[in-house]
């Protein structure tokens, strides 16, 4: 996927952040609407294990990009087994519910993560959605086989 990576974790999110580098994707990728970009945001780095203004997040998109800007730099999402958890609400909010994964999935089933990355699908337009409606779909690389479940966080 090509993007731009940045720096900066600032209270409890990454959306001041964010929100500079998709206005500079914004305006290589028009014409192209949200739904044939389809945003993606990835947590690089733990902004829990290190200086959280250090910590690095990549957001770019899934769709509408297939040939290399200049100015753009890639993120390759790597094959293998993922979770995929759904976040409803606010962006800024959304460190709530990747706390919960960790506190009610991760760490009560010893799930072994095999990074910190967490992908994050936007999966509606914040311009055109009202912050409590937006859905995030997040994933977590895992190590090993998982069984199938449903779990409601």
């Amino acid at each position: 996927m090509y993007g731009f990576y940045g720096k900066g974790f600032n209270e409890q999110s990454f959306s001041a952040v964010a929100g500079k580098l998709y206005g500079r994707l914004a305006a290589i990728a028009e014409p192209l609407s949200y739904e044939e970009l389809q945003p993606i945001g990835v947590s690089v780095d733990n902004p829990w294990m290190g200086e959280q203004t250090e910590s690095r997040f990549f957001a770019g998109f899934v769709e509408g990009l297939s040939t290399p800007h200049e100015k753009l730099v890639t993120f390759n999402w790597r094959s293998g087994r993922w979770a995929c958890f759904t976040h409803t609400g606010s962006h800024d909010c959304m460190w709530q519910t990747i706390s919960q994964v960790y506190a009610q999935w991760v760490l009560p089933n010893s799930i072994k993560l095999k990074d910190q990355q967490i992908v994050q699908l936007y999966l509606n337009n914040p311009m055109e959605t009202e912050p409590e409606a937006l859905k995030t779909e997040l994933y977590f690389a895992v190590e090993g086989l998982l069984p199938r479940e449903d779990i409601a966080l």
